[in-house]
């Protein structure tokens, strides 16, 4: 059992190792591994590790299963606040991290006096955060090669920061790019 997507890009492995089962598609990859609690002992479920630890009485069988080995999915945890508990098994991590969405205006854009256009390399130096992780996509608008990016950042737990300073502090890091003539805005915190 597992979400379309999911069986999709597994094919290979379930042709080889088992073929004989039954595919059977659900509403996502986690539940699958829910429904397993209600099915007969011979069923499984393909999904992310995390419903192993998620689901009391799973196991995982077999690791890295999808057909390409540079194919893989991040899975994010989404809720209506940032304030959201999360359970403790999602929050024994020791790192909270942040997303962050930015665009840096093109240097015709720039106004006269600020002498030249800053480059994305010096707003990526105003978020003074560790950088896990920068992906640029082209820009929806009419401005020819402009981009958005969109910034994973990393805090450490060990020096005491907790969720609610983590969070204050990417706020503040997005207001210390706006206030230099960048666009960035907050998209989640974990």
């Amino acid at each position: 059992m597992s979400h379309e997507q999911a069986l999709g890009q597994c094919r290979d492995f379930i042709a080889r190792k088992l073929p004989m089962v039954e595919t059977v598609k659900t509403p996502s990859t986690a539940a699958a591994a829910k429904a397993l609690l209600d099915n007969p002992p011979d069923c499984a479920a393909i999904c992310s590790s995390i419903c192993a630890t998620l689901f009391d009485g799973l196991e995982i069988l077999f690791n890295g299963i999808q057909n390409e080995r540079s194919n893989f999915t991040r899975f994010f945890i989404i809720a209506y606040s940032q304030f959201t508990e999360l359970p403790p098994v999602m929050t024994s991590n020791r790192h909270f991290k942040g997303l962050i969405r930015m665009s840096v205006p093109p240097p015709q854009a720039v106004e006269p006096e600020s002498n030249r256009a800053r480059g994305v390399v010096e707003y990526l130096k105003l978020l003074d955060a560790f950088t896990t992780r920068i992906d640029r996509r082209p820009a929806l608008d009419t401005t020819p090669f402009s981009s958005i990016y969109f910034i994973e950042v990393q805090g450490n737990k060990a020096n005491g920061t907790t969720f609610n300073s983590w969070a204050l502090e990417l706020e503040q890091v997005t207001s210390r790019i706006n206030c230099a003539g960048g666009d960035a805005s907050l998209l989640g915190v974990w």
